[in-house]
């Protein structure tokens, strides 16, 4: 059976964004991977697509996929009907009004600079190509993909890899917990050094995710909720108290972390004097709360080295920026990486239209030896007959290369 050639047209990517829908109707879009195989292989199917792969992520929903058929609103309206059949019809008329679709040359650079980041929420963050990878590799083990989505992923990571390494997009933390873990590493604190955390909410817990993985160990947690201090004390290890316990706290410590939802102060100056006691060395600070959980009396009657979310998003936003500035080249690079993945997809269907022409002229000449001049072969020795079989062999590779040869040069002539 002759392989399928597929026109670069027929690829499509139907995408919701924070950009486009915002992140609350992109939510509503989410398929947990329990359920791939029950709904996602039957879809294909049911649609008839060529290749299929899903991708989601906290901020976009996205659809990758190659079909023949015009993806219209009755396309969109059966798309939406089978994949999420819980829905009602009103929610399916949303999503097709709401639907944004690129196809062609346009859809795969839509995928390039998605996995470079480009369209993230944050600019820069690397965690997104990871997550596409992932998404492929999903699609991949249920047999979603083929050919060319194969070669369309294999292509997004070598150009997002590319725009990473070779510019300033994601050379400047932007996350105000990325950006206090540098600021407090830069302190050199020793790892084995005993830190007060005051709260166990999202923000701490990523901070001390951060600290962990580069060896910290020793925290002391305390929580308005025992169980979440105690659950994240498991976790990144230390020991949880309740914030109860903070006022009476006497042991020795390096550094304090801070981010509670409170809406006034959670630290008062005489609260933090009876924490360091008689111990005058300066103390690092990292109050990631707003409003602040540190009272501004601490600063004014204590030695300390504060690290506070004001100062940090000030920073985040410059290191933004320049990380926009960096966009240019990036494009520059996706542009690149979409003419040499332009040329590699048409050298690769002159392939697969051809694939089949090795096999036919082998026919012919294993048809030449054993059919049409059997006769005249019974009459050689065995060294002519090997001969003859040589030469065949010789010209059938030669005229192999040489058709395939001249089928990319014809390619090559079109474009110019």
């Amino acid at each position: 059976m002759p392989p399928k050639i597929r026109k670069l047209d027929h690829f499509k990517v139907i995408a919701f964004t924070h950009s486009t829908v915002g992140i609350e109707k992109v939510s509503k879009l989410f398929i947990g991977e329990d359920e791939y195989v029950d709904r996602l292989v039957p879809f294909k199917e049911m649609l008839q697509l060529d290749e299929f792969m899903f991708l989601a992520t906290c901020n976009r929903a996205e659809f990758y996929f190659n079909t023949h058929r015009p993806v219209n609103n009755s396309f969109l309206r059966k798309f939406f009907t089978k994949l999420y059949p819980d829905w009602s019809e009103r929610d399916v008329d949303k999503a097709v009004d709401m639907s944004s679709v690129v196809d062609g040359i346009d859809a795969v650079r839509h995928m390039f600079r998605v996995a470079a980041s480009l369209d993230s929420l944050v600019v820069g963050e690397r965690e997104i190509l990871s997550q596409l990878r992932k998404a492929f590799q999903k699609s991949k083990d249920l047999s979603l993909t083929g050919d060319f989505l194969n070669l369309a992923v294999r292509k997004t990571i070598e150009s997002s890899k590319k725009v990473f390494t070779e510019t300033d997009i994601a050379s400047r933390p932007v996350s105000v917990v990325n950006l206090a873990y540098k600021e407090l590493s830069d302190r050199y604190i020793s790892p084995d050094s005993p830190i007060i955390v005051v709260g166990a909410g999202v923000t701490n817990k990523a901070m001390l995710y951060r600290l962990k993985k580069a060896g910290y160990h020793n925290f002391y947690i305390f929580n308005r909720t025992f169980s979440n201090a105690e659950a994240l004390a498991n976790e990144v290890g230390g020991t949880p108290y309740p914030l109860s316990a903070l006022s009476d706290f006497k042991k020795p410590f390096a550094a304090l972390i801070t981010c509670t939802g409170a809406p006034n102060i959670v630290i008062t100056e005489s609260m933090y004097a009876g924490l360091i006691g008689s111990d005058q060395n300066i103390k690092p600070i990292v109050d990631l709360a707003v409003p602040n959980d540190l009272d501004p009396q601490v600063s004014k009657n204590h030695d300390v080295d504060l690290i506070e979310i004001k100062g940090l998003k000030e920073i985040a936003e410059k290191n933004m920026a320049r990380r926009r500035q960096s966009i240019v080249d990036c494009e520059r690079i996706i542009d690149e990486k979409l003419k040499e993945f332009d040329e590699v997809y048409q050298e690769r269907q002159i392939e697969l239209a051809m694939r089949e022409i090795p096999t036919e002229i082998k026919n012919v000449k294993t048809k030449a030896l054993d059919e049409v001049f059997a006769k005249q072969m019974v009459g050689l020795d065995d060294e002519s007959k090997a001969l003859v079989t040589n030469i065949l062999s010789y010209m059938e590779k030669k005229v192999n290369a040489i058709t395939m040869k001249k089928a990319k040069q014809i390619m090559l002539e079109k474009r110019r």
